[in-house]
């Protein structure tokens, strides 16, 4: 059995590696999240060249995946064991490839192990795409509760997720020593199910590698944005109503329209993403449910940069 659980949630961001790094020294194993991908192991092994892995792997931040791979054979290199674990994305990757031979819903609604994830991706890609016509819609009442309605089925999805790595990763925790355990930022429902499912026997720690620098930027370990903590919210208070939930959603309409989407490479040192996400969340916070409402309005149609003057402008001329 293991002997410690390191479970470090950090953005997924270039500027998180090396901190991350670190931690992983400490560690006999080293367990990222991701799905299983053909050719990794040959990958990490050397046996294929990481351009060659790439191209067969559907990643959203090119940058990132390079350096994760570079970072994953160094430590396969000292001896550690480096292994994918996501069921969740697994058997969603088996639901497309079903589908895409053919099959109809039915036949995946059919299989036990396969149904929970469909039955959660679908509902999530049903809010998804509601929230995406009606947040550049006329109505704001309208875009707030498409998100609202969205966070909740990403909170159910994220339960799962975290329920089934959770699962995997107890019985994989046999005979590994010290493992690392890579997780986004805001899967902390892994955590309480890792503890439930592991018992007092395993020493379970969860390490913020960012902290201290969202420390110094903004007093926090971490910087969530509106739409994290209704997620969140939701997450571990499934169903729950109240003026809150409109207000974090509000603002998470607004935090959408100035956070950076696109990868921003960082020499090391340099932290451009978490800089970005305290900004968001500073401007965001000074915002009311009618401040909101207007800016919502005003925004529509442009771009980040436009959608940051704008804001700054509104508040500097509120005082």
């Amino acid at each position: 059995m293991a002997d410690r659980i390191t479970v470090a949630l950090y953005p997924h961001r270039p500027e998180a590696l090396d901190r991350a790094a670190r931690l992983m020294q400490g560690h006999d194993a080293v367990i990222l999240e991701e799905p299983e991908t053909p050719g990794f192991a040959d990958m990490l092994s050397g046996r294929l060249e990481v351009d060659e892995y790439l191209l067969g792997v559907d990643f959203e931040y090119p940058v990132l995946a390079r350096r994760t791979c570079d970072l994953a054979r160094r430590l396969f290199g000292q001896g550690k064991a480096v292994l994918q674990v996501d069921p969740f994305m697994d058997r969603l990757m088996a639901v497309h490839e079903l589908l895409g031979s053919g099959a109809g819903p039915g036949d995946v609604l059919a299989d036990p192990d396969l149904a929970p994830v469909y039955r959660a991706e679908r509902a999530w890609t049903r809010t998804l795409v509601d929230f995406y016509k009606k947040s550049i819609g006329p109505s704001f009442s309208e875009a707030v509760a498409a998100v609202i309605e969205f966070a909740g089925a990403d909170a159910a999805r994220g339960r799962l997720r975290d329920a089934m790595r959770a699962s995997s990763l107890a019985r994989l925790a046999r005979g590994m020593g010290a493992a690392f355990v890579e997780a986004g930022y805001i899967h902390i429902y892994l955590l309480r199910e890792l503890k439930r499912l592991l018992g007092p026997k395993i020493k379970l720690a969860c390490a913020l590698p960012l902290g201290p620098v969202f420390r110094a930027l903004c007093g926090r370990a971490q910087a969530l944005g509106p739409g994290d903590v209704l997620t969140l919210l939701l997450t571990f208070r499934p169903g729950h109503r109240g003026q809150r939930l409109g207000l974090l959603a509000a603002r998470s309409l607004i935090h959408s329209k100035i956070a950076l989407k696109e990868e921003i490479p960082a020499a090391r040192g340099e932290f451009p993403h978490a800089r970005d996400q305290v900004y968001a969340n500073s401007v965001t916070r000074r915002l009311s449910m009618a401040d909101c409402q207007g800016l919502h309005r005003d925004l529509r149609g442009l771009g980040t940069r436009e959608s940051r003057n704008k804001v700054e402008g509104f508040l500097a001329g509120r005082g």
